[in-house]
């Protein structure tokens, strides 16, 4: 039975599996996979690993040899990578070792179907879901059509391109040169204010506002058309 112990320290992180009587390659290219398959929550058969070395151990004794796989700088990444190995038997340390893998997901994403002028609504025909090799931008890449359900391009999207969220945005419902209502909320309390937006945003995002009646510069987030909530902290 496989025991699976993962600890995270200061700067790296320790995946510990023992098992018993496996070869020391194999006991590696599991604790891997199973590192991929806990950061990315991902099934290990969409996990591509192409191993570019991969340490042994000659000269052994009869006891059986467990492999400790250290992540580096605490982060597990697609692309390329180096982790280290320690080899340990009854609980010594014999070896360390570094072991290269390159990594991929092979996963439906979305993927433009046609050219997306930038300021224009992302509309649901204009987009599919394609399986690609995914080396990079795991937290960018848009695997749910409804990721970009009433959102922007903030460039142009061509065709073939796969979307990332940093391509796109809320369709704003406020503009710069506004006039919008400003509230404070504490319990059952609102104040309600008037404020000019300096810049355009949709609904979620953050915006800078003047005081019309102060003129004192505040940030709010926007709620809806023309609605902006302001921080308690901040005064009117």
């Amino acid at each position: 039975m496989k025991t699976v112990h993962l600890k995270i320290f200061f700067f790296f992180c320790l995946f510990n599996l023992v098992q018993a009587g496996i070869p020391v390659d194999q006991q590696i290219r599991q604790q891997v996979l199973d590192l991929y398959v806990q950061t990315f929550n991902v099934p290990d058969s969409v996990i591509e690993l192409s191993f570019m070395r991969i340490p042994a151990i000659k000269n052994l004794k009869q006891k059986p040899v467990q492999t400790e796989v250290l992540v580096q700088r605490g982060e597990v990444k697609l692309g390329y990578q180096t982790f280290v190995v320690r080899f340990c038997q009854a609980g010594r340390l014999i070896k360390k070792a570094p072991v290269s893998v390159e990594a991929a997901i092979e996963y439906p994403v979305l993927v433009a179907k046609q050219k997306i002028k930038r300021h224009h609504l992302i509309k649901p025909q204009a987009v599919q879901l394609k399986s690609q090799r995914i080396m990079r931008d795991w937290d960018l890449v848009c695997r749910d059509e409804a990721d970009v359900q009433g959102q922007e391009a903030i460039r142009v999207i061509r065709k073939g391109t796969r979307i990332l969220k940093n391509m796109f945005r809320s369709v704003p419902l406020i503009h710069r040169g506004d006039e919008v209502k400003l509230q404070i909320r504490k319990g059952n309390l609102t104040v309600e204010s008037l404020a000019i937006a300096k810049e355009d945003g949709g609904r979620g995002e953050l915006i800078p506002l003047e005081n019309k009646i102060n003129k004192k510069r505040l940030t709010g987030r926007i709620e809806g058309p023309g609605l902006v909530v302001i921080p308690q902290e901040d005064q009117l």
